[in-house]
């Protein structure tokens, strides 16, 4: 009887997560990033990126959050695998010896649920009360986070909102408050719940926001003293607080495309004239890469026109992934689909009774790298770009701009 033993050739090296904190010591800087089954552990020095260890998961790694409960001197790591099986990890050494210990761990999956389409979401509550996992459509799963639990049990809550977008906990609630974009038949929406652990149900956010961006697709909670959340579009970047609503659609985010209109109403194409009674009406004319590209719109679809190559319409890129820089939520990097990295700066000002309030955003394009899957701030004006689709990168962000025209 033969057997066979298959195994990688190689580790993985597509970077699917990334994230900074305080994970080996209070005083360590740390870049943990979670290459699908690899969890790789560094410490940001003065000279560098150091490894610490490397460790094998029993899953791909689908979430990856870095949480301090009340009591801990350090940063605990939350992960969640595309399997459903959650834990929580904390970093141990002694002397020379380096362990990874499991504090909790457990397996969130339903038996019976519509996996989403728009993929797995965890999240972590500001204060550390609770996990928030969403898995299924309709269904928002909680995981309470209590020091002495070694097993992770998860609750469901309903929800009426069957197609979510993205959520995120927002900052500076009294109750653990969630704000998520959803879409329904008349369009997306922005909605805030408030969840209350006792009653294991939903009840009324402080605010909510109908018919943003058809497509806004990105949350990004703002810390105190501003609050609030980031509504990231496609075209459009919103901040709402319930007070205060502020939207930009800087043209920097902008694809730039050279679009042609066709006036004419015949088109002499190799050697044969198309009247407006024998071909559909030309929509447009494209100049791409020094080659013109013609298109024609037919009764059902777009088609080509006869001795010319087809060629779609370039969608606008869209932002894919984001970071915060500052504690205090006034920057954050953006990046987009094309490897374009961008900085968001929000403008604050005091007023008479000497609260902060939001003034403007603003939007930086910086320069571009390879194609971001995720970013995350270091320090001293050093940002780690993980991608999956090219190389890794370490990138310095400079004040000053380039004699090349850009600031990377």
């Amino acid at each position: 009887m033969s057997y066979n033993y298959v195994v990688t050739a190689q580790k993985p090296t597509a970077v699917n997560a990334c994230i900074t904190g305080h994970f080996t010591s209070a005083e360590d800087l740390n870049l943990l990033i979670a290459k699908n089954t690899r969890l790789e552990i560094y410490v940001v020095t003065a000279e560098g990126l150091r490894p610490v260890k490397e460790v094998g998961m029993y899953g791909k790694i689908a979430v990856m959050e870095l949480f301090r409960p009340k009591g801990e001197s350090k940063d605990l790591l939350f992960i969640l695998t595309s399997k459903y099986n959650a834990c929580i990890l904390e970093y141990k050494q002694n002397g020379e010896s380096i362990d990874i210990i499991t504090r909790a761990h457990g397996n969130v999956q339903d038996r019976i649920g519509r996996p989403s389409e728009t993929g797995i979401i965890g999240i972590v509550d500001p204060e550390c009360r609770m996990i928030g996992v969403r898995l299924y459509d309709g269904l928002f799963k909680v995981i309470p986070l209590d020091r002495d639990n070694r097993e992770l049990k998860a609750f469901n809550i309903r929800l009426e909102e069957l197609q979510v977008i993205d959520v995120h906990f927002l900052y500076g609630c009294q109750a653990p408050t969630v704000c998520f974009i959803y879409q329904d038949p008349q369009g997306r929406h922005v909605k805030t719940y408030e969840v209350s652990l006792r009653e294991k149900e939903f009840s009324k956010g402080p605010w909510k926001q109908e018919n943003v961006e058809a497509e806004a697709s990105m949350v990004i909670p703002v810390p105190e003293p501003f609050g609030g959340a980031i509504i990231i579009g496609q075209e459009s970047i919103t901040y709402h607080n319930g007070d205060k609503y502020l939207a930009i659609a800087p043209p920097t985010i902008k694809q730039r495309q050279q679009r042609y209109k066709v006036e004419q109403a015949q088109i002499i194409i190799t050697n044969a004239v198309l009247t407006s009674r024998t071909a559909p009406a030309v929509v447009g004319v494209e100049k791409a890469d020094g080659v013109a590209w013609r298109w024609r719109s037919g009764r059902d679809r777009d088609t080509a026109v006869p001795g010319f190559q087809s060629r779609p319409r370039g969608p606008q890129s869209t932002i894919v992934c984001h970071n915060r820089v500052d504690p205090n939520g006034s920057r954050y990097l953006l990046g987009d689909m094309e490897g374009r990295l961008f900085m968001l700066l929000l403008e604050k000002e005091e007023l008479m009774d000497g609260t902060v309030a939001l003034k403007d955003l603003h939007v930086e394009l910086l320069g571009e790298t390879s194609i971001a899957e995720c970013l995350t701030y270091l320090d001293n004006g050093v940002v780690f770009v993980g991608s999956r689709l090219g190389d890794s990168q370490l990138v310095k962000v400079s004040s000053k701009r380039a004699k090349s025209d850009a600031t990377l």
